[in-house]
């Protein structure tokens, strides 16, 4: 496309030449930005910076809203197109009709990044991938992802998250998924939505309405909230369940949990298949049948989906069996946190202990609202219940150790103000096959503490 051809689009005013071509649009994110790139901004506080961020890496053209016009500092040989600052859904509208790839859209309370990886690295088989960065996944980055799909791309598989009503429902509006997976629904950002889990419930199925014509919604069977979601708005071709526990289109039986991998047979149809997950635990079960079921309507090949699980490769600090001092074992699961997502955690940690030494380190845990002092609680009391011994660190960690103190069963647990008074204790306490799990809210750092405890990148 030319500069003429988006100014025709866009209604812009620019002094660029109409016939300079725009190779590439880079929203927002300068720190993506390629050489040769145009750089799209809001009129938002610190925009000369991602400006110039863009500009030094390379990029050739800046678009920007008219409320900019005549604000910025304009370089020499540089191309400017001012547009009115709404067009961006329009354009971003016109350039996902022309594309024909299947876009998988993944919301939940927990597993969307694992979610996209599985899948993203089953498609990668077939043909080349765009799909979120790490776990850039917030309403403004849609317009990010849309302008960066490409003819080249075969699929697009993006994950959805919020942090209030509305969110979900825009995000879908630019990416225009295909496919839609709820992973499950349950108390992540809570606090961010009334304290409530009905407005959860609410803002995760804004996806269900803006799933495309002929196209699937993937559900789990066995999250107590399923049942709760409005299907009215779904225009699709059909509605495919995954789960454990209850009857399913998709479902695993005879789960084997070891130390770094996890197998089990998946029922489908009339069909049973064979797979080893390397990744641990049953919330990772409910992650691949997710990935398995999207695949399967994708057509994807039942052995390039077996080969991909089974050499699966995680993000970090999501479920890592790592190498502690002191020959223990520590599971890293701390890029983020709530409640929920912390119990399943210390769940998987008591499945491959197999009776050894146990230890729940958990941080703060953000976003909670009203429901912060008694989702703290809540771990305490379920790691005690699970004869897990407790470290509640940080200001809300004397919380999870008051759970403790619910449980019937007698468990060591301590308050310990910061992670630097942790790492003293914990260098004390950890033992050989002692196995500890650690969690908390990205914006504790629990990160800081774990990478003092490891000896070597992986465990064996």
């Amino acid at each position: 496309m030319n500069i003429e051809q988006f100014i025709n689009i866009t209604k812009g005013l620019t002094n660029a030449p109409k016939s300079s071509i725009i190779q590439d649009i880079t929203y927002e994110n300068a720190r993506f930005a390629k050489n040769g790139d145009y750089i799209w901004i809001r009129d938002k506080a610190g925009y000369e910076k991602r400006i110039n961020l863009a500009l030094n890496k390379g990029a050739k053209g800046v678009i920007a809203p008219k409320t900019l016009h005549g604000k910025i500092n304009e370089r020499k040989n540089i191309h400017y197109i001012y547009v009115d600052k709404s067009v961006i859904s329009t354009f971003c509208k016109y350039h996902r009709n022309k594309l024909d790839l299947p876009v998988v859209g993944i919301t939940g309370s927990a597993g969307k990044t694992t979610t996209k990886n599985m899948l993203s690295q089953i498609l990668r088989t077939q043909g080349s991938v765009i799909n979120t960065i790490a776990s850039i996944n917030a309403v403004g980055s849609a317009p990010f992802y849309t302008l960066k799909m490409k003819p080249r791309h075969k699929y697009g598989v993006f994950e959805m998250g919020m942090k209030g009503l509305g969110q979900i429902r825009v995000m879908s509006s630019y990416l225009q998924p295909t496919i839609g997976i709820i992973t499950n629904i349950g108390d992540a950002h809570i606090g961010m939505l009334g304290n409530s889990i009905y407005n959860i419930i609410k803002a995760k199925q804004e996806i269900i309405g803006k799933i495309q014509k002929n196209g699937y919604l993937i559900l789990n069977t066995d999250n107590q909230y399923t049942k709760k979601l409005d299907l009215s708005s779904f225009k699709g071709q059909k509605i495919i369940y995954f789960g454990i526990k209850n009857n399913a289109d998709f479902r695993a039986t005879n789960i084997q949990y070891r130390k770094r991998s996890t197998s089990f047979k998946l029922e489908h149809g009339s069909r049973v298949y064979d797979f080893t997950v390397a990744a641990i635990g049953e919330h990772n079960v409910y992650n691949a049948l997710a990935a398995i079921a999207a695949a399967f309507i994708l057509k994807i090949p039942y052995e390039r989906i077996k080969a991909s699980l089974a050499t699966f490769r995680n993000a970090g600090m999501r479920s890592q069996v790592l190498k502690g001092i002191n020959q223990s074992t520590i599971i890293s699961d701390a890029y983020n946190a709530n409640p929920t997502a912390a119990i399943e955690g210390i769940k998987t940690m008591k499945m491959i202990a197999n009776g050894k030494p146990m230890l729940a380190v958990i941080g703060n845990m953000s976003e909670q609202g009203s429901h912060t002092v008694e989702g703290h609680r809540k771990v305490g009391k379920e790691a005690a219940d699970m004869g897990v011994n407790v470290i509640g660190v940080g200001s809300l960690g004397k919380h999870v150790v008051e759970g403790t103190m619910l449980s019937d069963n007698n468990v060591t647990s301590i308050h310990i103000q910061n992670k630097k008074l942790a790492y003293k204790y914990l260098k004390r306490v950890l033992q050989p096959d002692m196995f500890a799990y650690f969690k908390a809210s990205r914006d504790f750092k629990m990160e800081t503490l774990i990478r003092k405890l490891v000896v070597n990148k992986k465990a064996d």
